[in-house]
């Protein structure tokens, strides 16, 4: 994502996405109403990580232990990559940044959880254990002996539990504050769309 941002300084995304759309030729140009982005805050403490944020970007990259000053942390970064500063408000408004704390298998746990928690809270390997507990009681498989190595990130599995579990983004609303605010946020860009629409 930071590449992509790199690769699209501010005005040629404004140009390419959001004035002439992203489809040429014999198809029609179709604006995008906003753009979504989104990065896992479980990256900053990634030695690598720091060290190409600092190269291509110039900022140096902090590791803050609580969920919300990780989330900042994210927001802070692609906010900078993205040169909100260069850019009106307005096109910024269009822009949803959208940092997993501390991973989407974080909003996974959420979804499959029936009992409320501070999912935020989960890192690390426990973070890794509570997920794959999840997938593997979605596939109604038995569970294997925790510590698990890693979580499981083939995307035909991930794909089959994000749409069965979709129906429950409300649990993910009510554990996870971070992903509550970019979904208030892409809810009040659509509604400012749709207002506009109307005139």
């Amino acid at each position: 994502m930071l590449l992509w941002l790199k690769d699209h300084p501010p005005e040629n995304r404004i140009q390419l996405f959001f004035t002439e759309g992203l489809f040429g030729g014999g198809l029609a140009r179709v604006p995008f109403d906003g753009i979504l982005i989104q990065l896992d805050s479980d990256i900053l403490g990634d030695d690598g990580f720091g060290a190409y944020v600092k190269g291509k970007f110039d900022y140096t990259v902090a590791d803050p232990p609580a969920a919300e000053q990780r989330a900042k942390e994210v927001r802070h970064i692609l906010s900078h990559a993205a040169r909100f500063e260069e850019m009106t408000q307005a096109d910024v408004a269009r822009h949803v940044l959208a940092p997993a704390v501390e991973s989407t298998e974080t909003w996974c746990v959420a979804a499959f959880s029936p009992n409320g928690s501070d999912f935020e809270s989960l890192s690390g390997q426990v973070l890794v254990d509570e997920f794959m507990d999840a997938l593997l009681r979605s596939e109604s498989k038995p569970l294997s002996l925790r510590p698990y190595a890693k979580a499981n990130k083939t995307p035909s599995r991930r794909l089959s539990f994000c749409e069965a579990f979709a129906p429950q983004s409300g649990r993910v609303l009510a554990g996870c504050p971070r992903f509550r605010e970019a979904h208030d946020q892409l809810h009040s860009l659509a509604q400012s769309i749709a207002e506009s629409g109307q005139d």
